[in-house]
């Protein structure tokens, strides 16, 4: 790509349950963070993948990706952020990242391996709805460590699940794809711990004013809940995305949201503590080389 079109130039891939949506809506609330028509571009997704969205690179070409963001944007813009989770498993996103030519940074948000899985598998079970043989949380643990089960592998998000958690090869990957001066790793632990300081680095690291985000910015938490039923969620998605993500919009959506949504058994969590803890340990070394390589305090 020696003539490079236009491109995003902060891209967070990842990882999946960590607070994307949290880390999103604080930097968009920044005056020099142009956020997209919604948090998930989803623009670099496989051709073979379940959520297509209308425009992605295979329909549009790279020039495409411009299309997904405002046509009037914030006066004085110089970020402009794709939140994609899906894209931490994407080929089609590898591939795009190693070809450009000018990199964007990559930015990507970590949490207690435990808590993340924990938190994929309230997903699973009360949000998709679509994979019956996940009873409880072992079962889950069970279809997702070592070769994931086949059952799972049209479900891309779960299927890659047990990897994606090795955060220390995650990081990696992607800093290898843009540079290390171009790659910053964040805690969901250092974000509750201490917003502002995170907030502040990450400005830095962006080269934007620390002291312009709004003192109320404040995140759409993406909490898991119960999902009444899975046509009208399906449905009212593809609706949610040709409407703005702003203002009585926005409310309208959440509206939605919690028209369709019930509560789940808090309770289950406390009853599988030496699995959770057998998750944490499992992954110790790779959250010990993130905390070591990248700065990250709390993991």
């Amino acid at each position: 790509m020696g003539n490079q079109p236009w491109v995003p130039n902060l891209i967070m891939p990842g990882v999946a349950k960590c607070g994307t949506t949290t880390l999103h809506d604080l930097l968009a609330a920044h005056p020099q963070v142009q956020s997209g028509l919604e948090k998930e571009i989803r623009f670099l997704m496989d051709e073979n993948e379940t959520q297509p969205r209308e425009t992605d690179i295979h329909k549009n070409g790279i020039e495409g990706w411009r299309a997904r963001y405002p046509s009037e944007v914030k006066k004085g813009a110089k970020i402009w952020i794709d939140a994609t989770p899906q894209y931490q498993y994407q080929k089609t996103a590898h591939r795009v990242m190693n070809d450009l030519t000018k990199k964007p940074y990559i930015l990507i948000i970590v949490r207690r391996p435990s808590d993340r899985l924990y938190s994929m598998y309230q997903y699973a079970k009360y949000h998709q709805k679509t994979i019956p043989f996940i009873l409880d949380f072992p079962s889950f643990i069970k279809a997702i460590r070592g070769r994931p089960d086949d059952r799972l592998r049209d479900q891309t998000m779960l299927y890659n699940a047990w990897a994606d958690t090795d955060y220390a090869n995650f990081c990696d990957t992607w800093s290898a794809m843009v540079g290390k001066e171009k790659f910053m790793c964040v805690s969901l632990e250092d974000l509750i711990a201490d917003q502002d300081s995170v907030l502040s680095k990450i400005a830095s690291f962006l080269a934007i004013d620390p002291a312009a985000y709004p003192e109320a910015a404040q995140s759409q938490a993406n909490p898991t809940v119960l999902t009444k039923s899975r046509a009208f969620r399906i449905v009212g998605g593809r609706i949610a995305r040709h409407l703005p993500n702003t203002g009585i919009f926005r409310r309208l959506k959440d509206f939605g949201k919690q028209m369709n949504s019930g509560s789940i058994d808090r309770s289950e969590k406390a009853d599988n503590e030496s699995l959770l803890a057998e998750i944490d340990a499992h992954f110790a070394d790779a959250c010990s080389q993130v905390t070591a390589n990248w700065g990250v305090e709390k993991l």
